[in-house]
């Protein structure tokens, strides 16, 4: 009778210790699932905490890339609309791939720098000539505080970023 009491305790440890196990990857799962994230929509960037504000679009430590864009402005609504899954998916790639260029986003909209700068776009010109209104949505790449690259052309974006994503 005892040595069936004891087999009852070690067969139900052995259970208890089965569920225990379960339950740790069950947590982990869950854990990696809800770090995944998928870009669908521009407004995504900006509950993921990737937006940049004011003057710190050149105050990011190391290499990276800032898309610039507007949301109220109707020009380059063509442009917007067919950059958009492709700036999207750089998004999803670095956040589940990883990278060694990062990306933010700047929304031109929000802009409140004061009253040295009569608009967004002339503080923007202070970085870098080509970043013009006319030029938005486009991609700048800065390296250490400063603009490197501004890509303002849809082929020019898309094929930066198609390539930083091979690397």
């Amino acid at each position: 009778m005892n040595k069936q009491k004891q087999l009852n305790f070690k067969v139900i440890l052995f259970w208890i210790g089965m569920v225990a196990v379960t339950l740790v990857f069950i947590g982990l799962f869950i854990n990696n699932l809800i770090k995944v994230r998928v870009f669908d929509s521009i407004s995504d960037i900006e509950r993921a905490g990737l937006m940049l504000e004011n003057e710190e679009i050149i105050q990011q430590e190391g290499t990276y890339y800032v898309y610039i864009y507007s949301e109220k402005s109707e020009l380059n609504i063509a442009k917007k609309q067919e950059l958009e899954p492709s700036i999207l998916s750089y998004f999803t790639y670095v956040s589940l791939e990883g990278s060694d260029t990062p990306i933010y986003g700047y929304n031109v909209d929000d802009f409140s720098l004061g009253y040295q700068y009569g608009s967004v776009y002339k503080y923007l010109a202070t970085l870098d000539d080509d970043i013009k209104a006319s030029n938005a949505p486009m991609l700048i790449k800065v390296k250490n505080g400063s603009v490197s690259n501004v890509y303002t052309t849809l082929n020019k974006i898309q094929g930066e970023l198609q390539s930083a994503m091979k690397k």
